[in-house]
């Protein structure tokens, strides 16, 4: 997968996990274009996955919201993470290709940066809710630890995936260069206010609800 276009979102709006999940949902409601967003967090929050029961995470402090997409539970905190939106319009791949394909961008990047990463071949067998302890197919490892991974949500609007990086050093301008290898042009764009009182009001209705989090 290769795109002739797309738009890069660059950090900033640090709100919380709540605000951060619901960005995402409210870029693939209103992203015209295929769209990566890279960012880091000012405090240490969990994020699980939509089927992980509320209960394999009560035990844990601070922020732990319920993601949109699958997945097993990520700690974040000294992470990149990141989000790719492909509006239905855009979108002529197999989800397997497109997480395939932004794995491969992350691989090869490391790989120049001196890492000996590579993709996973296979699931790990290993028994874990933790995400970053169980490397599945297309996953980045070096050696034996999982350094990057991601889950994905699709619908008639199009794929949501939302992924992380860490347990590696990453050079500075990381984001911008993923962004570069994943389309043959990218424009550095801005979080559009409609698409903020989109998340605004996503982040108080469900992210931020007790409902929501603990409904499984």
């Amino acid at each position: 997968m290769r795109l002739d276009r797309l738009d890069f979102i660059n950090g900033g709006m640090d709100r919380g996990a709540a605000f951060h999940m619901a960005v995402d949902e409210a870029l693939l409601f209103t992203a015209s274009h295929p769209t990566l967003r890279c960012y880091r967090w000012s405090r240490p929050a969990f994020t699980f996955g939509y089927f992980v029961p509320w209960s394999r995470v009560e035990c844990f402090s601070g922020d732990r919201v319920r993601r949109w997409t699958g997945g097993g539970i990520v700690e974040h905190g000294q992470d990149l993470t990141y989000s790719f939106i492909l509006p239905a319009s855009a979108l002529a791949s197999t989800a397997k290709q497109i997480y395939y394909s932004l794995h491969q961008a992350i691989t090869e990047l490391l790989c120049e940066d001196g890492h000996s990463a590579e993709q996973s071949d296979a699931d790990d067998e290993t028994a874990s809710d933790s995400c970053f302890e169980k490397a599945m197919v297309y996953d980045v490892k070096i050696g034996r630890m999982k350094v990057a991974g991601s889950a994905m949500r699709r619908n008639r609007q199009g794929v949501l995936l939302q992924g992380s990086i860490q347990n590696v050093q990453l050079k500075p301008g990381f984001g911008g260069r993923f962004a570069g290898r994943l389309a043959k042009d990218f424009q550095v764009v801005a979080v559009s206010s409609l698409t903020i009182e989109a998340a605004a009001r996503i982040a108080k209705e469900r992210y931020g609800s007790l409902e929501w989090n603990r409904r499984v």
